[in-house]
């Protein structure tokens, strides 16, 4: 039997090698395309650098002209134009309650703090609460509240306060309210028939007799002074000069056998003095006593 060789030549095999074989060369429209690929990535690149660059100086020019520092106020002015050019723009203005504040002081208390009066500006901008408060700063304003009634209105309600007293601080004399609020100075011949507050530089310590006196209103309307004595208890004085030493304590119960017994003309009509300080013994002086 013939040998039979285990290696197989063939030279149709040499020819399928890679390492025998040698890459074609790009053709034409290759080439051009490569070229053309290579460019673009170039001018992309280039442009993109140039873009940024530009961008950077502009950005630096605006910061150093102040515009990012006052953008947000810009984009506000530019609101506020496109409001009022819709029509959203207050042209008109309302109030009720006020009866001692005066037209003025409420139309100044409405202005604007940076652009004055708020007649033909954004209503949408308009702060209420802002307003309100200014309008509660009034002296004669307890409470206050403040309404946008679009398109174009400003309503003001205004609730006043009450006058309870005279307060004399400094020489000079004041209305208050029967919290001891200050309403505004007055003049001597006014409010006569409200008591006065002496003889203490903080008026809202009267808040407290003050309002037991409004539960005996026919008690109060012949009280002429309240004197707050050391800082701890009051003297009641009559307007016919008749003069009541409450305790430091409890006084509330005394004003109410006090008024009781004024009703009946046992007080004030008979005595000059009465001397409620001490809580187990009373004492009093008579009219016309020596």
């Amino acid at each position: 039997m013939p040998k039979v060789s285990g290696k197989k030549t063939s030279k149709a095999g040499k020819g399928r090698t890679g390492r025998g074989r040698k890459a074609a060369p790009p053709s034409l429209s290759e080439r051009i395309s490569g070229f053309f690929s290579r460019l673009m990535h170039v001018v992309v690149t280039y442009t993109a650098v140039v873009a940024v660059g530009l961008f950077l100086i502009v950005a630096l020019m605006l910061f150093a002209g102040g515009y990012f520092v006052n953008f947000g106020g810009r984009l506000v002015d530019l609101t506020k134009d496109m409001t009022v050019a819709a029509g959203l723009k207050v042209t008109k203005i309302t109030w009720a309650g006020a009866t001692q504040t005066a037209d003025y002081e409420v139309m100044d208390a409405l202005l604007n703090d940076s652009e004055g009066a708020i007649l033909n500006q954004s209503i949408v901008h308009f702060s209420p609460a802002r307003a309100r408060a200014k309008v509660e700063g009034l002296g004669w304003v307890r409470d206050a509240a403040v309404t946008r009634l679009y398109p174009n209105t400003i309503h003001v309600s205004i609730s006043e306060r009450i006058p309870a007293a005279l307060w004399e601080g400094e020489g000079l004399l004041h209305l208050i309210d029967r919290d001891g609020v200050v309403i505004t100075q007055v003049g001597g011949h006014q409010y006569t028939g409200l008591p006065l507050i002496t003889d203490t530089t903080d008026p809202s310590r009267a808040n407290e007799i003050l309002a037991v006196l409004g539960s005996h209103p026919q008690l109060a309307a012949r009280i002429a002074t309240l004197r707050h004595r050391g800082d701890r208890r009051w003297d009641l004085g009559f307007r016919n000069g008749f003069v009541v030493m409450l305790p430091e304590d409890n006084y509330a119960a005394a004003i109410e056998k006090i008024s009781v017994l004024e009703s009946e003309g046992k007080l004030s009509d008979t005595m000059q003095k009465l001397d409620l300080r001490l809580p187990n013994a009373v004492y009093y002086v008579p009219k016309n006593a020596s």
